[in-house]
């Protein structure tokens, strides 16, 4: 298991999970997603493992969609990440420009603004064509259905048309995911 230095997961990453699927701070599966990362008093740690952040995600998939199969589950919460994002006052300012910003530029800024709660491997990203972009993400154990549902919903609310996100798993921590949208 990684140690909070090695591979760290930041809380804003997990309270956007959080509040992305209805939970407020203090509400009961706040207070029991806190204790499952080893917070206090119903607090969430600063960083985590990345090993704690997919088990909260894990979780969170079982308890807000248990009728689902674990991965689509998992790519729910990650559509629900903008949304829970939204909620906190850093997330408003910086979501309110998606949309000046449009697709093209969220697609080219998607491997910085991931890097920043997570802040290990590699993201690159190229265009290859018109509405077309292949991100790849090198050493990243965060499942691929979560980046998916989260890129999807970003990309939506910067004005991503017709698109589609599709990962294809290289190995346990290598994805290629391919972006795609009409353009008009």
């Amino acid at each position: 298991m990684s140690t909070p230095l090695e591979r760290p997961v930041r809380v804003s990453a997990l309270e956007a999970i959080l509040r992305g699927l209805g939970h407020a701070p203090g509400s009961p599966a706040w207070r029991e997603a806190a204790g499952l990362l080893g917070g206090q008093l119903g607090a969430l740690p600063a960083i985590v493992p990345v090993e704690s952040y997919v088990e909260l995600m894990r979780w969170a998939a079982r308890t807000a969609f248990p009728t689902l199969i674990p991965t689509q589950g998992i790519y729910e919460v990650g559509l629900r990440l903008v949304d829970g994002y939204q909620q906190t006052l850093v997330g408003k300012l910086q979501l309110a420009t998606l949309p000046l910003l449009g697709p093209h530029r969220i697609a080219m800024m998607s491997p910085d603004l991931f890097r920043r709660n997570a802040p290990f491997g590699t993201r690159t990203i190229r265009q290859v064509g018109p509405g077309q972009y292949l991100l790849e993400f090198r050493g990243i154990p965060i499942p691929s259905e979560f980046y998916v549902g989260a890129l999807t919903s970003s990309l939506r609310v910067a004005g991503m048309k017709g698109g589609d996100v599709t990962a294809r798993v290289l190995g346990p921590e290598d994805v290629d995911y391919d972006i795609r949208w009409r353009e008009d």
